[in-house]
């Protein structure tokens, strides 16, 4: 049975901190995020029916006058959305999770050649320096966090929610309107063959991480990044060698986002687009991604910080997973898409509401599964001290 933390004593809970946030001018930041989903799977997909899907974050920053420290702790419910209903490989819901108790962040940063430079060494999430784009942050489903070309590497993912490893990442600034990152993480995140276990590990090899990004003054953001790891892997869909281990599992990435339009009162719209690729599709189930999107701000004049998105998600099968399918005369698909309508009201400073519409096309791309529509609403409420 799934145990998860019931979301009306957490709301008696948080409603009984008025005002939400008592900020320190000295010492720690503490806060204390519950973030809940219910999704019912109406059609398609591996079968009907509902599941809740939750998180509790706990994150904690000092500053240390010559640098930060910061810790992010989190306990998920036990959820299978996208394994038991849908069958998709991208995650309608970025939270989706096994029961976990866990550290996923801990890491000291110092700044320095006059703030145009900045190192963290620790346990690093890799989606909070890479790959990440601001208004792609709204969307629930799992790609838009970090596209699927990315997240698929390695025996245990790369350093992401809810696996995270060791890491150093270096950025700077060589440049007005530049700047660069460049980080190094441990290959393999906890222990593969036991998910519950945290397991803190180097000599897996590494995972390398480069990205550039130019901003303009007006807002456009223009980025690219490198990912490659050192060590070997399985070449579970290369017919040439079955069950053998090679190197050169790497890949790259691109995008663009922009505020598109804009006006007096604040309201505005923001867009995205991404591209990225896994070159060695011997390794890789996948062999790109596309995603794209648009979030505008302000929809009603009476609220005027509420976003609403839409977004689309394409996640594209290699040629030898493909080949290696119709071999064993399973249906293959060239792509699952998914495309999303989300709506995110922040009702209060604590609580904030966000019904969520998604249908995916093709889920799992393998097995000839029928289209999707999942329908959930996620609710997040926040306590800051």
């Amino acid at each position: 049975m799934a145990h998860y933390i019931c979301p009306a004593f957490l709301l008696a809970v948080f409603s009984c901190f008025s005002p939400p946030s008592y900020g320190k001018e000295d010492g720690p930041n503490y806060s204390l995020v519950y973030t809940g989903e219910t999704w019912a799977n109406t059609k398609g997909g591996i079968d009907t029916g509902t599941e809740y899907v939750s998180v509790l974050d706990f994150t904690m920053d000092a500053d240390l006058g010559s640098g930060t420290f910061f810790l992010w702790g989190f306990y998920s419910n036990s959820s299978d959305l996208s394994g038991r209903l849908v069958g998709d490989i991208q995650a309608v819901s970025s939270i989706d999770n096994s029961e976990v108790f866990r550290v996923l962040e801990a890491w000291y940063s110092h700044d320095f050649a006059g703030d145009t430079a900045s190192i963290k060494a620790g346990l690093v999430d890799l989606n909070s320096e890479f790959d990440a784009i601001e208004p792609a942050s709204l969307f629930v489903n799992g790609s838009h966090g970090i596209g699927a070309d990315f997240s698929q590497t390695g025996e245990n993912g790369p350093s992401l929610y809810p696996s995270t490893s060791p890491a150093v990442v270096v950025e700077f600034a060589p440049w007005v309107n530049w700047f660069l990152r460049f980080g190094a993480f441990d290959a393999i995140p906890n222990d593969p063959d036991n998910p519950d276990r945290m397991k803190l590990s180097l000599g897996d090899g590494a995972l390398l991480v480069g990205e550039a990004n130019y901003v303009t003054d007006l807002g456009l953001r223009l980025g690219t990044g490198v990912w490659g790891y050192t060590s070997k892997f399985n070449t579970s869909y290369a017919p040439m060698t079955p069950g053998g281990r090679e190197s050169g599992n790497w890949g790259a990435y691109i995008f663009a986002s922009s505020d598109l339009y804009s006006t007096e009162n604040d309201n505005k719209l923001s867009g995205w687009i991404r591209y990225g690729f896994a070159d060695n599709t011997g390794i890789n189930f996948l062999k790109s991604y596309l995603g794209t999107g648009l979030v505008y701000t302000g929809l009603f004049p009476a609220r005027p910080e509420d976003e609403i998105g839409f977004a689309i998600a394409s996640a594209f099968i290699g040629d030898e997973a493909k080949n290696a399918a119709r071999a064993a005369g399973e249906p293959v698909s060239n792509a699952e898409t998914s495309i999303e309508l989300t709506y995110r009201a922040q009702l209060t400073d604590w609580l904030a509401i966000q019904p969520d519409i998604q249908y995916v096309l093709n889920p799992g791309v393998i097995g000839g599964l029928s289209d999707a529509l999942v329908i959930g609403v996620r609710f997040e409420m926040a306590l800051n001290f």
